[in-house]
């Protein structure tokens, strides 16, 4: 493709999304506010961890003080999580990318098979800290560079 054919692609495709960012709504007015209301999202993090941080934010949620949550898979309270999710379908759940392990007393592992994702495990097959991956990333890219 011709550098000036490619470049007129890329604008037009760039101004069509402008376009397109500017007819759809605002989330404040798909919720019924002004476009240019402030609202407060509070979210609760890391469900499946612990009996006492599930009940807390069922509860939240429950009330309406927290507006959604994200489940860390590969924790012990899942199961929990999975029955409140079934009994609330309504409920706004994601999912939390979890890679590592920073807590000292409560360690988690893969979901996937451990020989899959080795460069992410410690000695115990637990998810390492973040400080191992980030030596492991800054060595990889060292030795490209």
């Amino acid at each position: 493709m011709a550098p000036t054919k490619f470049f007129s692609t890329i604008s037009f495709f760039f101004l069509l999304s402008i376009l397109n960012i500017n007819a759809q709504k605002s989330l404040a007015e798909k919720l019924g506010y002004d476009a240019d209301a402030k609202l407060l999202i509070i979210h609760a993090d890391d469900l499946g961890v612990a009996h006492s941080e599930n009940k807390a934010s069922f509860l939240a949620m429950k009330i309406g003080m927290v507006n959604s949550a994200s489940i860390m898979m590969p924790c012990p309270w899942v199961p929990e999580v999975a029955d409140f999710a079934k009994e609330n379908p309504t409920a706004d759940l994601g999912l939390h990318l979890t890679l590592t392990s920073e807590w000292k007393h409560i360690k988690w592992g893969p979901v996937a098979p451990k020989g899959e994702v080795k460069s992410l495990l410690n000695d115990l097959g637990f998810f390492t800290t973040i400080i191992p991956i980030l030596g492991k990333i800054y060595l990889s890219w060292k030795k490209a560079n």
